[in-house]
C-alpha cells in the first residue's frame, strides 16, 4: 500500500464521472490514497477539498491551507468541523516560530489533526509575485524543533524534507515522536542515492529511527482533466524503492514510510 502524503487538486475532479475507475486506475499506478491540500483562492480558505473527498470517499485525506496572517483559532476550528484532517502552513510573513503564530497551531493540536508544513526554499514567479515574498529562514526546520517546546506533542508533517536544511530536518524528525518528514516537491529526488545513504546509513549502518520519520509523497497535482497520471508519480516511486534498497530498510519499514505513518498521522488506523 502507498499514500501520497503530499498532493494538490487540478480542480478538475467534475470531469472524472467514473471515481471508481479513477481509484482504482490510481492503485495501478501504485497510489492507494493521497493526502490533498487545498490551495486558498484569495484571502481565506479554499474548501474544495471537502467536495472531492464526499465524491471519492477514504480515497482522499483533505488538508486545507490556512491564510496565515489572517486566520485564527476559530477558523481552524471552523475547518475542522467542516472535516479537515490537517492544515497546512506556508508562505508566513514572520517566522513560522513567531508567537503570533501560536495560537493556530495550537488549535490544529487541540483537535488531533496535523500540522503540515512547508520547509526550506519556496518557489517564486517569474515576476516575484508578493505571494511569495517569504524567505527560506522563515520557514526553516529549526522553527519546527521551536514550535514543539512550546506546543508539545503537535502532529506534523514537514514537506519537502527541509530542501536545503536537510541536517536541520534530520535533527528536528529523529528528537520529536510526533514530527515527520517527506521528499515531495522535485529537489530531494535530485541528490545522489549516496548523500541520502550516508544521511540514512552512515559507515552502513540503518538509522531506522530517523528513517521511520519519512513518509512518502510527491507535490503532484491529482484529478487532472481525463483522469490522466502526472507522469512523475513514477519517478517517486523509484526514488523511495532505491532509497529503501540503498539503505537496507525491511519490509516492515518500507510499509511505515509508504503509507503506515500516514495513516497513524492522520488517525486513519
Amino acid at each position: 500500500m502507498r499514500i501520497d502524503a503530499h498532493t494538490h487538486d487540478w480542480l478538475c475532479h467534475q470531469d472524472i464521472k467514473d471515481t471508481g475507475k479513477y481509484i482504482a486506475d490510481c492503485a495501478r499506478a501504485g497510489i492507494d490514497g493521497i493526502v490533498l491540500i487545498a490551495t486558498p483562492r484569495g484571502r481565506g480558505f479554499s474548501e474544495n477539498c471537502f467536495e472531492v473527498a464526499e465524491r471519492f470517499g477514504d480515497f482522499v485525506i483533505p488538508v486545507l491551507q490556512a491564510p496565515m496572517e489572517t486566520a485564527g483559532p476559530d477558523d481552524i476550528h471552523r475547518m475542522f468541523d467542516r472535516g479537515a484532517l490537517g492544515i497546512k502552513f506556508i508562505s508566513p510573513a514572520h517566522p513560522y516560530s513567531d508567537e503570533r503564530y501560536l495560537p493556530l497551531y495550537q488549535a490544529v493540536k487541540e483537535r488531533e489533526g496535523v500540522a503540515v508544513f512547508h520547509t526550506g526554499y519556496l518557489l517564486h514567479t517569474p515576476d516575484y509575485d508578493p505571494i511569495y515574498a517569504s524567505g527560506m529562514d522563515n520557514m526553516r526546520p529549526a522553527h519546527i524543533d521551536a514550535i514543539l517546546r512550546r506546543v508539545p506533542h503537535l502532529k506534523v508533517m514537514m514537506a519537502h524534507f527541509g530542501s536545503p536544511f536537510w541536517d536541520e530536518t534530520w535533527t528536528v524528525i529523529r528528537n520529536h515522536p510526533t514530527v515527520y518528514s517527506d521528499f515531495s516537491g522535485g529537489t530531494a529526488i535530485r541528490r545522489s542515492m549516496f548523500f541520502w545513504r550516508e544521511m540514512f546509513a552512515p559507515n552502513g549502518e540503518l538509522a531506522e529511527d530517523v528513517v521511520s520519520k519519512v513518509c512518502f509523497a510527491t507535490d503532484v497535482g491529482y484529478f487532472r482533466e481525463g483522469g490522466i497520471m502526472d507522469d512523475r508519480i513514477p519517478r517517486y516511486i523509484n526514488f523511495y524503492d532505491q532509497l529503501f534498497d540503498s539503505v537496507g530498510a525491511p519490509a516492515g519499514l518500507r510499509e511505515q514510510v509508504n503509507s503506515g505513518n500516514v495513516l497513524k498521522l492522520f488517525g486513519q488506523r
